[in-house]
């Protein structure tokens, strides 16, 4: 739960900076040591999607700043 608290402080800095930051969805994935391999690979399907909708959701973060900044 130390990353859980760790993730919120952040949070709570990077309101605070203004910063453009990927809020939703959130993921708490415990017992890492079963769903991530040593070299980094995910093990677990539920892991796997929940990291797939989190990484979506930055690539559309990233296209609509885009949009915006060639708007502006």
């Amino acid at each position: 739960m130390g990353t859980v608290r760790a993730q919120l402080q952040l949070r709570q800095l990077f309101l605070w900076t203004d910063s453009a930051v990927v809020t939703k969805p959130e993921i708490i994935v415990t017992n890492a040591h079963e769903k991530l391999g040593q070299d980094g690979t995910v093990k677990d399907e539920t892991t796997e999607t929940l990291l797939r909708t989190l990484l979506d959701a930055l690539a559309t973060k990233i296209r609509v700043t885009d949009l915006a900044a060639t708007a502006a």
